[in-house]
């Protein structure tokens, strides 16, 4: 019987990696989504606080600087978008297995199984599936700040 419920254990184990893969991939990628942005709020504060100081347009030279420094801040917010979105996909293709296995094992094993996940407390994959989903929708509202800040910066 314990050798039952420890293979049980290391199969849940084994099907929720994935989830704790991309929740670190998604811890990191907004560790680098807030460094971005910090660079970015410093470089606007930079120059806002050059024309305040009375220094007038930039040069030529200057401008080149910034426009480089716009490209690469583009570049990064473009490969976040698309890390981002692989991540979305393979968090979305994880949480449909695990939701499909979970009803087939749930059908089979028991006919009354839907009166049962009214009163089901969520397990502790479940908790982690849903605290990666929470940290998606967070680095999304933080691109989406990024971004805004980008636009901001090339209307200047």
């Amino acid at each position: 019987m314990s050798e039952d419920v420890r293979t049980v254990n290391e199969e849940n184990s084994d099907k929720n990696q994935p989830v704790l893969d991309i929740s670190k991939e998604i811890s990191k990628l907004r560790q680098r989504d807030l460094a971005i942005t910090q660079l970015l709020q410093e470089a606007i504060e930079k120059a806002n606080g050059r024309n305040a100081e009375g220094y007038g347009p930039p040069s030529h030279d200057q401008e080149a600087a910034a426009d480089e420094a716009i490209e690469r801040l583009c570049l990064r917010c473009h490969n976040l978008e698309t890390r981002l979105a692989e991540k979305q996909a393979m968090l979305s293709s994880v949480t449909n297995e695990q939701e499909t296995t979970s009803q087939i094992g749930t059908e089979v094993g028991n006919p009354s199984a839907g009166q049962e996940k009214a009163d089901h407390q969520p397990s502790p994959q479940e908790k982690e599936q849903e605290s990666a989903e929470d940290a998606l929708s967070d680095m999304q509202s933080r691109y989406s700040a990024l971004n805004a800040l980008y636009e901001a910066a090339l209307k200047r």
